[in-house]
């Protein structure tokens, strides 16, 4: 009889071993989830050029991240200069082939980019636009890129 209890118990603790495992498997799936979703939360950083859907004659057209501030919890406004476009500006009386710096949230990002092309250092300089950003407490556009380079070009066009 005490061989049985001794069998049975030790197939109970083998058991809950196996069980303890298990949810120590699970709870490192929901960690190692959690952390792919972080990931992809902030997937943006600092360096990162994408390919966006761009205007139809804009196609060589890149975005640039070149510098991201947290705003609020969770929330970030990225920094951005877009180069290669040929915006149609009267003001200054010829083509526009870059936006200087535009800032954007996630949302715009997400709309817009298709592939991260590289991951680059040498940044092109923003701080004119961010700097005139900062001072006039400027907004953040959540629109697609495109969108906010219909608004620029629209912008600059109008009669004064």
């Amino acid at each position: 009889m005490k061989k049985l209890f001794l069998v049975v118990g030790f197939v109970i603790v083998l058991a809950g071993c196996e069980h303890k495992e298990e949810e120590d498997k699970k709870v490192n799936e929901v960690y190692s989830n959690n952390e792919v979703m972080k990931k992809e939360k902030n997937k943006y950083e600092t360096g990162q050029v994408w390919t966006y859907k761009t205007r139809e004659n804009e196609s060589d057209s890149k975005i640039y991240i070149v510098k991201i501030e947290e705003f609020g919890k969770d929330e970030f406004i990225y920094h951005i200069y877009v180069d290669n476009l040929k915006i149609e500006n009267a003001q200054l009386g010829k083509q526009q082939t870059f936006l200087g710096h535009s800032p954007v949230s996630k949302v715009s990002l997400d709309l817009s980019v298709l592939e991260m092309v590289e991951k680059t250092k040498s940044l092109p300089d923003i701080n004119e636009g961010y700097n005139s950003w900062k001072d006039n407490n400027g907004g953040v556009f959540d629109i697609s890129i495109k969108e906010i380079i219909e608004f620029v070009e629209s912008m600059v066009n109008k009669a004064e």
